[in-house]
């Protein structure tokens, strides 16, 4: 017991079945820019994202989570931890469709995931033709640019410089030629995420939401969603640790690239069915969204819109909220999560997005954790809910840490145990610490708090107490008749 103090979270109170700090977001990622990584650098604009951290995977999701949100709020602030790379990024052979002689060839480590195209715009060889190039497999694409004399083109805030071979012609870059590849961002290791894990741990601020950004990869499916069980289960055992030492943090991961049908989706659930991550909650599917960095509709896991909609809202809200709408900032007709792939997260304790009749845009179809059936913690807003008021409580109960209290005289009935004055004093400070963090906001129905007045405190030199939190109740169904009526008929 650190610091001779405990505060232990109770679970399975609830019958469950199978603004301020709480807008604070802290990202773990890699970036292009050479930025100190052992420290969290906080932003409040996507343009300081840009300028500090460059381009890569990291700065996506931060200036993205800080350009969208619900209600007119964002995440604020976003704080980012570089990790450093363990593999570069890597670009595919090159596949031309087309008839002229040209080729394109590529360099250079990729700053992030591309579907790259170069597609020629005019025909011609060296110094005569010209081209648009895409990064999201055409569906947008750049200003026209001449072909380089020399053949070399430095593709902007990749990484990737294409050079165009002419071959024999006498049609080198023919009209509607297409040069298409895919790329990979580059990737970390779990001990470089749990070194990034403790920088955060180590900053003064309170980071309560921890979005670690990039997927887990492997061979095939079976092996990504393997590597996803054991990301989250990486990320809970450090914050579970934390939360032992008094910083209470939820993470939250990006969900592997599977196959968007029961199969794929069946795979990742089966991987986790045996985890228990109360801490962490992992994503299924993709989407598109305007990307914040590159001309482009970038594809990323439904994680990052989920995230950045959590981290604008109340400690209390549900994400999947009917209330606010469909998710900002997620492009139409893109959401990658088959009617079959959703049934099987929903039931696996995975959080992934919807579309429902009579609602426009994205909906959340849940907010689950990785927690173990039952728990009152299955979903994020009691976990957040529980998690402010962990923190205002341990902060206001600590105060009295080897602080004098009365106790009871000799042939009283409380002899020895806590005096009824100090009792309620304590119960008191400690309630009033609490609702300001979650009734004050309106985050919370009640505050409970109760202190032990058997212990023979004397002897013990504990003072107990129980601490709880009446939460909002959500209505995950909902279920209405409706029928006609004849008032005639209903007079008695």
């Amino acid at each position: 017991m650190a610091d001779n103090f405990s505060l232990t979270v109770t679970d399975g109170a609830l019958g469950a079945g199978p603004a301020g700090p709480g807008r604070a977001l802290v990202l773990i990622g890699v970036c292009s820019a050479a930025v100190a990584s052992n420290v969290v650098h906080a932003f409040e604009s996507p343009a300081d994202v840009l300028a500090t951290l460059g381009y890569g995977p990291l700065s996506e999701a931060a200036a993205y989570a800080l350009s969208v949100g619900a209600l007119g709020q964002t995440a604020r602030p976003v704080g980012c931890v570089k990790v450093g790379t363990v593999t570069n990024g890597t670009n595919s052979a090159v596949t031309k469709v087309g008839t002229g002689t040209g080729t394109v060839t590529l360099a250079g480590a990729p700053f992030d995931r591309f579907e790259g195209r170069i597609r020629i715009t005019r025909a011609g060889t060296l110094g005569a033709g010209a081209f648009r190039y895409s990064l999201d497999g055409g569906r947008s694409e750049s200003v026209e640019y001449a072909i380089p004399s020399g053949g070399t083109f430095v593709i902007p805030g990749t990484n990737i410089t294409a050079t165009f071979v002419p071959g024999a012609g006498p049609s080198f870059f023919a009209l509607e030629d297409t040069h298409s590849w895919t790329s990979t961002a580059p990737t970390y290791d779990t001990t470089a995420l749990n070194t990034a894990l403790d920088v955060i741990a180590a900053d003064a601020r309170a980071w309560p939401l921890v979005f670690v950004v990039g997927a887990p990869g492997g061979v095939d499916d079976t092996a990504k969603s393997a590597a996803a069980a054991a990301l989250v289960a990486a990320v809970n055992t450090k914050l579970e640790a934390y939360a032992a030492q008094g910083q209470y943090m939820r993470g939250f991961c990006e969900g592997p690239d599977v196959a968007n049908d029961a199969t794929g989706s069946g795979l990742v659930t089966a991987a986790l069915v045996t985890t228990t991550a109360r801490r962490v909650g992992i994503s299924g599917g993709y989407c598109r969204i305007p990307s914040q960095i590159n001309p482009r509709q970038a594809r990323v896991s439904t994680a990052s819109p989920y995230v950045a909609r959590l981290a604008s809202l109340p400690f209390s809200q549900d994400p999947g909220d009917g209330g606010l709408g469909g998710l900002d900032g997620i492009i139409g007709g893109s959401l990658e999560v088959a009617t079959a792939a959703r049934s099987v997260y929903d039931a696996g304790r995975v959080f992934t997005l919807q579309t429902i009749n009579g609602l426009t845009g994205y909906q959340v179809s849940n907010s689950a954790m990785l927690a173990p059936t039952g728990s009152d913690y299955a979903e994020v807003p009691n976990a957040r809910v529980i998690d402010e008021a962990s923190r205002a409580g341990r902060a206001k109960l600590i105060t009295y840490r080897r602080s004098r209290l009365r106790v009871g005289r000799t042939g009283t009935p409380n002899a020895g145990k806590i005096d009824e004055r100090d009792a309620q004093r304590v119960e008191r400070a400690v309630r009033s610490a609490i609702e300001r963090a979650v009734l004050d906001s309106g985050d919370a129905i009640e505050v409970i708090v109760t202190v032990n007045r058997t212990d023979n405190l004397l002897s013990t030199k504990k003072l107990r107490a129980k601490l709880r939190v009446v939460p909002f109740a959500y209505a995950n169904a909902i279920e209405a008749e409706i029928g006609l009526d004849n008032p005639a008929l209903s007079q008695v």
